[in-house]
């Protein structure tokens, strides 16, 4: 009984780790890469299922969850639904922009369109920005961010710090070069 069990076991990771999880619309030519501590996938529907530990990156994007589920059109991964508590978003610093982090419940990753709706209790920090909301959701590509909350939620708090400009950085009796 456990030889056979640890054959299904391994079978069902073995076909998993054929899933063609790179194959992404032209636009987009970041691999997306996934892994977890079990893996289901069903062929003909296209949805495999990801539970404990489950790891998804894309480009400097990255995402930690209990569990996810991706959904496959065409062999191009078009959803990733996760939930955990809680589920974390991370992306990388860039030269012009700070990195962020988003925690919350619940996650919908729209990998065509490259947009996250992240609900639940939700945190986004950018640097020393906090903003806490019931619903937020995120633009990737051009780092738009729209907070929100549902009918019955709290409403949305946002503590921004100002930016440092060059003006603000000159140390005294410096000036400014005409």
């Amino acid at each position: 009984m456990q030889k056979a069990h640890f054959f299904q076991r391994n079978l069902v990771l073995l076909v998993a780790m054929m899933i063609p999880v790179s194959a992404l619309p032209a636009g987009n030519s970041a691999p997306v890469y996934l892994q977890a501590n079990d893996i289901a996938y069903d062929q003909v529907s296209g949805v495999s299922t990801y539970r404990g530990k489950v790891r998804l990156s894309r480009g400097g994007l990255r995402i930690r969850a209990d569990k996810a589920t991706v959904r496959q059109r065409n062999n191009v991964i078009a959803r990733v639904n996760a939930d955990g508590k809680p589920i974390v978003l991370i992306k990388a610093a860039t030269s012009e922009m700070a990195g962020i982090s988003i925690r919350g419940d619940r996650l919908e990753f729209d990998t065509i369109n490259n947009t996250v709706i992240i609900t639940g209790n939700v945190i986004t920090t950018r640097g020393q920005d906090t903003i806490r909301s019931a619903r937020l959701t995120y633009r990737i590509d051009d780092n738009h961010i729209i907070a929100d909350r549902d009918t019955a939620a709290a409403p949305v708090l946002a503590d921004l710090w100002p930016r440092p400009t060059e003006s603000s950085t000159r140390q005294p009796g410096n000036r400014p070069k005409p």
